[in-house]
Parts: C-alpha cells; sequence; structure tokens
C-alpha cells in the first residue's frame, strides 16, 4: 500500500562521513543512528549535484542539473518542483525553513500552500530593524532546530493531523540550519566533544576568521571548528528525536514516508579550503540519505553510488503519483525493492568556480571508483584537470592525469555526455543584468551573515 504522506527533511552543510551512523567513531547521531539501523534504509554512497545550497536544492527539487535552469541562484519557472508536483495530484504542501537562498526572494516558495521562510517580506520597516537587530545580537542568522520543530510541529498538529483525518495527502518539506555556521551548539552539547566550552562571542570570531581568513587557523582553532561542528550535529540528532516521537504521538509515521538527507557539505581545510562553496570534492558533495516507511526492509543498509537528483523521482514511484517527463533522476526503488542489486549510476556535479580572479564551469564525474573533474574557462577551453583513484585514495589527494591517460579520457567522454545533456557549457556565467533580481536589505543581511557575501 502507498504512503498517504512526505516528509522531507533536508539539514544544511551536513557531511555525510561526520554521521556515527556511517562509521564515524564520535558520538554525533546517536539517536538517528538507533532509528537507521532499526528502522531505516540506508544509503551510504549518496552524492549532490551541487556543494551549495544555490545550486544543490533546485536540483533536488526539480530532479535536474544546477545550471540547467539559468544557472545558480533563482530557482526558474521551468523547473516544475516536487511540491508544484504533487499539488497538482491532490497534496496539501508545506515548506518551512530559515536559509534566505530558499527564501521566496529566489522563488523557492512555488508549489506551496503553506510557505514560512523566517523572512518578513512586505511588512513595516521598523519591525524588520527589530528583527536584524534581535538576530544581531543572539550571533544567529538562522532558526535553531528547536525552532524550526516549534514551526513544523505547530504545523503538523494544527493542518497535516487535520488533512490526514480528512482522508487527504501531505508533502511537508522542512529545512534545518543548525550544522550551517555560525557554529552556535549549546554548552551541553560542546561538552560531548570538548572539555570546555566556547563562548558565543568566541564562536562567532572563529568562524569569521574561518570566512575570511582561512590561511590563519591554526591547527587547535581547526579542531575547535570540527569540535563545535559534530555538537550542532548532536543538537540536531535530538531534534530528529523529538521529531519522530511527536509524529508517532500523532500516529503519523505508519502512513508516512520520511526522507532524511543533505544539500551539501562541509569543507574544513581537506583540500585547503574551509566552507562550501566552489570546490567538487567528496567533503562537499557526500551527504547523508536516509529513508523511513512501513513498506521499506528494517535496517537495510544499501551500498550503490545514489544521487540527490533520484530522491524525487523515487517519492513519486513510493507514492504512486505520476512523475513530470523532465526528472532526470532514476527511482531507487529496484534497489529497495531488491529487483536489482546495482542501478550502475554516475554522479555528475557542476558549480561556477573561480580561477585568477574570472569565473569558470567546473564539473565532476563520480563512479564507484574514480572521480574526474574539469574545469572550464568563459571561452570554454579546459584550463584544469584531475583524476583521482577513490580505491587506493579517497581522500583525493593524487592526481593521476598523467598516468592515467586512458581512464582520463573514458571518463572525460562519460562527463562530456552529461554535460551536452545538462547544456551545461551553454549556461552564462554571467546573469544578464535585465535577468537578475533584485535582493531585499534582509535577504543581504542574511546572506553576510552566513558567510557568502563579504
Amino acid at each position: 500500500m502507498a504512503p498517504r504522506h512526505v516528509l522531507f527533511v533536508t539539514i544544511d552543510t551536513l557531511r555525510a562521513d561526520h554521521l556515527s551512523c556511517l562509521g564515524y567513531p564520535r558520538p554525533t547521531t546517536p539517536k538517528l543512528d538507533n532509528l537507521a539501523r532499526s528502522e531505516g534504509l540506508l544509503f551510504p554512497q549518496a552524492y549532490a549535484q551541487a556543494p551549495h545550497t544555490a545550486g544543490s536544492v533546485p536540483s533536488f527539487m526539480t530532479s535536474t542539473y544546477p545550471l540547467m535552469y539559468g544557472g545558480e541562484g533563482r530557482i526558474d519557472t521551468k523547473g516544475l518542483t516536487i511540491a508544484e508536483c504533487l499539488k497538482t495530484q491532490g497534496f496539501v504542501t508545506a515548506g518551512i525553513h530559515s536559509n534566505p537562498f530558499l527564501s521566496r526572494a529566489y522563488g523557492h516558495d512555488k508549489g506551496f500552500d503553506f510557505f514560512d521562510d523566517n523572512f518578513l517580506f512586505g511588512v513595516a520597516k521598523p519591525l524588520i530593524f527589530f528583527h536584524r537587530a534581535l538576530n544581531y545580537f543572539r550571533y544567529e542568522p538562522y532558526l535553531t532546530g528547536k525552532e524550526m520543530n516549534h514551526k513544523a510541529l505547530h504545523w503538523l498538529w494544527n493542518q497535516g493531523l487535520s488533512v490526514h483525518q480528512q482522508g487527504g495527502r501531505f508533502f511537508l518539506w522542512l529545512h534545518y540550519m543548525n550544522v550551517h555556521g555560525p557554529y552556535h551548539p549549546p554548552a551541553a552539547y560542546q561538552r560531548f566533544f570538548m572539555q570546555k566550552a566556547v563562548s558565543k562571542r568566541e564562536r562567532h570570531h572563529l568562524w569569521k576568521k574561518m570566512i575570511h581568513h582561512a590561511a590563519d587557523l591554526t591547527a587547535e582553532e581547526r579542531q575547535t571548528l570540527v569540535d563545535l561542528y559534530d555538537a550542532e550535529i548532536r543538537c540536531m540528532d535530538d531534534c530528529f528525536a523529538e521529531l519522530f516521537d511527536e509524529l508517532d504521538r500523532m500516529g503519523l509515521r505508519k502512513d508516512s514516508v520520511i526522507g532524511v538527507t543533505a544539500d551539501h557539505g562541509e569543507e574544513f581545510g581537506e583540500h585547503q579550503g574551509f566552507f562550501h562553496l566552489k570546490q567538487l570534492y567528496d567533503e562537499v558533495l557526500h551527504v547523508p540519505l536516509i529513508l523511513f516507511g512501513e513498506e521499506f526492509p528494517k535496517g537495510r543498509s544499501i551500498p550503490d553510488l545514489v544521487r540527490l537528483i533520484d530522491v524525487a523521482p523515487t517519492l513519486f514511484a513510493l507514492l504512486k503519483v505520476p512523475q513530470p517527463p523532465h526528472f532526470l533522476g532514476t527511482s531507487l526503488v529496484p534497489l529497495i525493492d531488491g529487483s536489482q542489486s546495482s542501478l550502475g549510476l554516475d554522479v555528475f556535479c557542476e558549480v561556477i568556480g573561480r580561477r585568477n580572479g574570472q569565473k569558470t564551469r567546473k564539473f565532476a564525474l563520480r563512479t564507484p571508483k574514480s572521480k574526474y573533474i574539469a574545469e572550464y574557462d568563459a571561452d570554454l577551453k579546459v584550463v584544469n584537470q584531475e583524476l583521482y583513484d577513490l580505491v587506493s585514495d579517497p581522500r583525493e589527494t593524487v592526481n593521476l592525469t598523467e598516468t592515467w591517460p586512458q581512464e582520463l579520457q573514458t571518463l572525460d567522454r562519460r562527463l562530456r555526455s552529461y554535460m551536452n545533456l545538462a547544456g551545461s557549457l551553454e549556461t552564462p556565467i554571467e546573469i544578464p543584468p535585465e535577468q537578475q533580481n533584485p535582493v531585499d536589505a534582509e535577504v543581504e543581511s542574511r546572506l553576510r551573515d552566513l558567510g557568502y557575501l563579504e
């Protein structure tokens, strides 16, 4: 029997390799680990199609590649989202988050009956100034996990449960920001990973140094950042537990499919970079993917390579509703029901990069054993190539372009086929002025607080 409802949970900036349920030796996710092992379906080799929110979320919400519909940023009207498609099938749709890149300013409200992005568009300026000042003194440019849960549970108790009782169906998308910097976990969670809690002012200063002066970070400061990041994940773990407990109280779990994933990961100096903007290494692309549902085999791990663009087709297949023809992902149901042991998928990723002060196009093709990265300049000439043997070098440290010429040629050919499919080289690097949308002052302020603007 098909599930009636969908709860789609995404966590901003959550690296797969920092979850205890995926083998991380620190106790970051004990409650999610217990849920995943007892009730979940785990995909330990899931990958995003872009290393940041502005590229990744439009991609998996439309099951297309990041640069297909006008580049990074505002979601294009041509790309029908999960919410839009399910709404046409009679679902009540709701979205709750506090990421400025996913706000209605960038078109992410389309398809939602209820949409709360924690912005004050269209209200009096004094109230907006008060809101900004409050965030400034809290050092938190987003809703905490507990605040997100409060909003989500309020909607579920007052709207979702009513839809359920009346025989309807709903789609609820929750995007949590806890794990995104600036990292401000409560002291109790910090003590899971460090002897002494760090004050908010110190944490904020360290975050600013990471964003603007990363080369000056000491080894001790880098470790403190990792500890704070892990503490945020541990805090998020308790938010999951609360959310799942309330779903059980409402009796919604048994009639729902629940997806848990992330839009991208985070860099902590693995390739001389911090944050998550222009790189295509696994630390920013490898994300968790866990599904929960009554019809799934419990506690099973599926090691096949999968992509976030496969999530939407999988949800539609599970819900038994028709999917739009523009979806480019592949349903994972054959892996779930055991009818296929592998789908043989490649992971294609892309991002607008920067080299020598000029914007470039960067692409990656990942197979189970290899990673190939190619970078093109504005004249569509290749300016950099990287090739890694992921079996012997999973951290992508030894470039084999000179020693693996045949593998390079094979992967380059496969990469170009994906680039042609996505129309990647046809996408303008610079958005024409007439197509640019003015950014609200509050959105700009929040983007700056999140480390995206100088």
